[in-house]
């Protein structure tokens, strides 16, 4: 496995988490995640859109219109402080449970995390949730 060596502490971009994640939102308005669906459209880089269902709101409307045979989704770019099978723990005592299991390498890299969380519909019983987290 190949290790990617920090950067000196005097080297690199001045940067913060709340610019790269604005660089991340930037990118996501040129990559579409259904046909004429721009990803930006439902990509959250913060848990609050999420715990207020703004996100699943946004999805059922969208599900009016979203391309037959696909299944409307969003996602979550979230930074984690730690990760428990299918826990997310966001920091300031907030958590994401997840549907399933929490993929990552986690033992290999520890914390703090960038997860990127997919968001769908589980079953048509229960409505939109957190499906799957990638860290």
């Amino acid at each position: 496995m190949n290790e990617v060596e920090p950067l000196p502490l005097h080297a690199g971009r001045k940067c913060t988490m709340t610019s790269e994640f604005a660089r991340l939102r930037q990118a996501a308005v040129r990559l579409e995640i259904a046909p004429r669906i721009p990803l930006a459209a439902h990509f959250y880089t913060h848990i609050d859109p999420f715990e207020r269902k703004t996100v699943f709101a946004r999805l059922r409307k969208a599900a009016k219109t979203w391309p037959v045979g696909l299944a409307p989704q969003a996602f979550l770019a979230l930074y984690a402080n730690d990760i428990s099978g299918t826990t997310l723990f966001l920091g300031k005592g907030r958590e994401l449970d997840l549907k399933t299991r929490v993929q990552y390498s986690g033992s290999l890299i520890g914390p703090p995390y960038l997860v990127r969380v997919v968001v769908g519909e589980h079953n048509p019983r229960d409505g939109y949730a957190a499906l799957r987290g990638f860290a």
